[in-house]
């Protein structure tokens, strides 16, 4: 279960770990992990964002299901991969924001394709000293051009005024701890159920992964005819 983190207590830190069930074992990973963990059959099924799937391509994975993200509970607002700016901000758009602005993401390509639709060009930053950074940057306003900067968590922590950051909204709480508005939406993000199709082809294993697909599907309609939308 996630844990409160010292400077956000009502947020939640990653606890990685397994569970050796009767069958199977359960891990617990970054969600980032979990589509190449299944495309590569480390795992042989995994729950995860459309975020996470989308960003990039994966061979030898099936979808056999989508269900409500995260604790999205009734009357809430949808998950979505949000585009946001501090809340003082003089920018209310993503348009507004000069080129050579940087955009912080775990998202890139998702990002770049959002921001080519909204008429603006980019190129991503994978990670580097911070003077390769301002010239990375630097080169972006010359050019025109945005700057993506690929980050693992914590972006509205490192988020300064005149930066943008694409990350996970599942409600609000996130916009009023860290005083951000949102400006923009990339897209609206469901969990999904993957599963290794080499896997669903093993024998030995395709009982149990089939069980696995018609036990979620009872579990989620059974939870939404209690007024939740959250297999969880």
């Amino acid at each position: 279960i996630g844990l409160p983190t010292p400077d956000e207590p009502d947020g939640e830190i990653l606890d990685d770990g397994c569970i050796d069930g009767k069958d199977a074992v359960i891990a617990r990973i970054r969600s980032a992990e979990i589509p190449w963990r299944v495309s590569s059959g480390t795992f042989d099924a995994g729950l995860v964002g459309t975020d996470c799937l989308l960003d990039h391509f994966y061979s030898s994975i099936g979808i056999y299901g989508g269900f409500a993200y995260g604790r999205i509970a009734v009357g809430e607002n949808q998950a979505r991969l949000a585009v946001a700016c501090k809340e003082q901000s003089r920018y209310k758009s993503i348009s507004d924001f000069p080129t050579g602005s940087i955009v912080m993401t775990e998202r890139p390509h998702l990002t770049g394709a959002y921001l080519e639709s909204q008429g603006l060009a980019s190129e991503i930053f994978w990670g580097g000293a911070e003077c390769e950074l301002a010239d990375f940057q630097k080169r972006m306003f010359e050019e025109e051009k945005f700057a993506i900067k690929v980050i693992e968590g914590a972006g509205a922590q490192q988020l300064q005024d005149n930066e943008i950051l694409v990350y996970v909204a599942e409600s609000g709480r996130r916009n009023d701890n860290y005083r951000l508005q949102e400006i923009g939406k990339v897209c609206d993000i469901e969990t999904l159920l993957l599963i290794n199709e080499n896997s669903l082809r093993n024998r030995s294993k395709k009982e149990g992964l089939q069980q696995l697909i018609q036990d979620l599907d009872r579990v989620t309609f059974s939870r939404e005819t209690e007024g939740l939308t959250s297999p969880a």
